[in-house]
Order: C-alpha cells, then structure tokens, then sequence
C-alpha cells in the first residue's frame, strides 16, 4: 500500500541504540552509597558504559521504601550496542563484560556476576529517534479508501510533544477523510433543511463566513496568535501573558486583548520564562495596580482601547538599543531566575524532559554571555547607582569575569547529564 516514495521516507528513518543492564546487588549497598553521594546516577561515557544510575534510589523517591537490596542499571554506548547489535540479551559473555565494568566502576571485590541476585538486559535496537521522516506533516497519510494513517514520534521529535503533535496531525487529517459524523449529517438535513448529499459534505457548500472581531482584534473564543496577549484560563483564577504563538491556549483560555504598554516589564517577564519543566515562574512575580480612588465603583469596566488599530508592544521592534544599565539589570534578572531553574534540575530524575531543559538552559546561558561580552566601556556609560554598582563589580574583576564564574558554577552540575538515555 505504501507508494516507493513513503517507503524511502520510511526506511530514512534512524535510530539510535543502547543496552541496559540492571543489577540487584546485596550486600553492596555500602559501595553503592559510596559511589554515587547524593546523586540518581553517574555519567561515565567510556568505551562500555554510557550511564550508570542507582535503580532503587529513584524507586524510594517516588515515595517507595528503599531496599537493601540495591539495583544499579548501567546504559551502555551507542558504539558499544552497535559493535554489538546483531547478538542478543541472553549473551553470557556481554553480561559479563558489562558486569566486569560495573564492578571497577563501584569499586566491589569479587565478580559481579558472583554477587548479584539477579539480573535483567534490555536491548533497545531502536531507542531514541535522531533523524524523523523528512515529511511536510507530522503523519503520513497511507490510504484514503479505506482510511490508513501513521503516526508517532519518529515523524516529529522524540518526545511526549512529537508523539502528541503527531497524534493531534493524524486525528485532524482522519476527521478530513471521513467527513461529518453521520448524525451530525441527519441533524442538518432535518434542522436545516439540506440536501442528505449536501450534509454529508458531498456537494460544495458556501463557506461560512468569518465571524466578525472585537475592536482589538482578537476574538475573546481564542486566537492566542501572537505575542504580547493577556488572556485568562476559561475556569478557575489566574492571567497569561503570550511570549509567541500559543494556538494551544485557544480551547482552554480567552484573549482579553492586547498589551499596550509595560514593554519594559515584559522584558523582564520574558527573561524569567522557565524553560524547564512545569510552565510556571520559578522566581515570584508580583503586579503592583493602581489604587482606586474611594468614590470608585468596584465593579471592573472594561472599554475597548481608544486606538483600535494599535499594535501589540510585543510586536512593535524597538528602534533604538537598550542603554547598558538596562542590559545588566536584566541580565541579573535571569541569572537569578536560571539559578533556581537549575537548582530544580538537579533535583529531578533523569529523563527526556529534564535534558531538554537542561539543553535550552544552556542555550539561554550561552546567549546570556554574548550579550554581555558585546559591553565595552560601561564605567563610561553608565550613571547612577547602575555605575556605582559596575564599579564595585570593577573591584574584584571584570562583569564578564563575574558572569563566567556565575555561569561556570550553574552549569557544572548539569554537564553530567548532558546526553538523554531513557530509563529501565
């Protein structure tokens, strides 16, 4: 059923590949606890052993007790399972390889395989995926007649999002194949009085028209589709401010309008985006509202913005570059946002998600610097207690020294975890 060109798409698909090996040791909790302080699990990155994580340490922190028994899973490399790709699990000679390693790296005496309980090898031959179908669509469309569709993450990312992103695609384009529901075609014809032909969607229909937006332009059923919008959850308290795009919000949030003013506020909420895990501020955010005056009705008066054509600040390019002050008072914004971001980085387990965070952390860090090292001249530049405060930085060592130092002393915990390997 698959034409040549699907079928090439198909087979252009790759994968990466690691082994596991899970160990039950008693008696070795000692080393264990030795080895590993702390930490969930070790990066080793040698010839053998990819990653070596303490089993039952993440097992207690999902609030189970810890047994004395403690189980270790050493993820193997990509070299070495691919060196090793056509030989199954149940291979005692790279059992004992694996053990053998293990063994050096908890540093116990005697044979591993003599000491453990038992054991457990997984072969993952197609684990994360590295290269997705080259597709316009996150789904592919195999048949019309009858309908046959795939999906998966192997068409977006290798995530929870691409596997979602997929599976919302190839819903989408199935509810296109077969149409409106058929009761739904007995209720327009009876209601409405069309044609059976014309609603089952077999004959052309106008198409209906636009509903007409709010002076602002957006329409409070949704349309998250810019920056620079405040909008609010359709139950429950709270208030959003978009960054970009956010066609997600629309089921589940209604526009309020467009923000005007505030740009520099903005700024600074842009910079305490979490760019890990739940979306929610790291660092508290607190909005000060003006007072009102006594006479004042309570009730909240909303008035569509006099100038309807406005433009959203978010959308609005600055024409003139920000003064240096304004620069490193942002910078120590989100320097003191990534610190407690990177503090919760380090408290969680090992998994796709937390490496993604860990990689954009990074990134936001790695821009953080550029911008910076672009300042020269500041103690010329600046005024105020903004000079004051480079000047007591020029004390002890240069900004961009400082900056190094504090980005140093973020990053290091994470640098052994930079690379994903999925958990047993």
């Amino acid at each position: 059923m698959l034409t040549a060109e699907q079928n090439t798409q198909l087979l252009a698909v790759e994968h990466d590949q690691r082994w596991s090996f899970a160990f039950f040791l008693p008696g070795c909790k000692s080393a264990c606890e030795s080895y590993f302080g702390d930490a969930v699990e070790k990066l080793v990155d040698d010839d053998v052993v990819h990653l070596l994580c303490y089993q039952s340490r993440k097992t207690a922190m999902l609030g189970k007790a810890q047994s004395e028994s403690p189980a270790v899973v050493a993820h193997t490399t990509q070299d070495w399972a691919k060196r090793h790709e056509k030989r199954g699990g149940r291979d005692e000679r790279l059992l004992r390889e694996v053990a053998a390693h293990v063994q050096k790296l908890l540093r116990v005496e005697g044979a591993l395989t003599q000491l453990t309980d038992t054991s457990k090898v997984i072969t993952w031959k197609q684990c994360q995926v590295t290269e997705p179908v080259a597709s316009e669509t996150p789904c592919m469309v195999v048949s019309r007649e009858p309908p046959l569709l795939l999906a998966g993450d192997y068409f977006a990312e290798s995530s929870f999002s691409g596997c979602l992103q997929s599976g919302v695609a190839a819903a989408e384009a199935l509810s296109k194949l077969l149409g409106p529901p058929k009761a739904q075609q007995r209720w327009r014809a009876d209601k409405l009085g069309e044609a059976p032909e014309m609603a089952a969607g077999l004959l052309p229909v106008e198409p209906a028209k636009a509903p007409e937006l709010p002076v602002n332009g957006f329409q409070s059923a949704g349309l998250h589709g810019c920056a620079g919008l405040l909008t609010a959850p359709r139950q429950g308290p709270g208030l959003a401010l978009t960054l970009s795009a956010q066609p997600g919000l629309d089921s589940s949030h209604r526009v309020l309008g467009p923000v005007l003013s505030g740009r520099r506020c903005f700024r600074r909420l842009e910079a305490l985006v979490p760019l890990s895990h739940e979306a929610h501020p790291r660092v508290p955010i607190f909005f000060q509202l003006p007072k009102l005056e006594e006479e004042a009705k309570p009730q909240l008066r909303l008035e569509p913005y006099k100038d309807s054509a406005a433009q959203p600040f978010a959308e609005d390019p600055e024409e003139a570059a920000l003064p240096p002050e304004e620069l490193l008072d942002l910078a120590d914004v989100e320097l003191n946002g990534r610190d407690v971001e990177v503090a919760d980085l380090k408290q969680s387990t090992f998994s796709r998600e937390r490496q993604q965070g860990v990689d954009k952390v990074e990134e936001a860090l790695t821009k953080l610097l550029q911008r910076l090292e672009g300042l020269e001249n500041l103690d010329e530049t600046l005024s105020g207690a903004s000079q004051l405060r480079w000047r007591a930085h020029q004390d002890e060592a240069t900004w961009g020294r400082q900056t190094n130092l504090r980005l140093a002393l973020m990053k290091r915990p994470l640098d052994s975890s930079t690379e994903h390997t999925d958990d047993s």
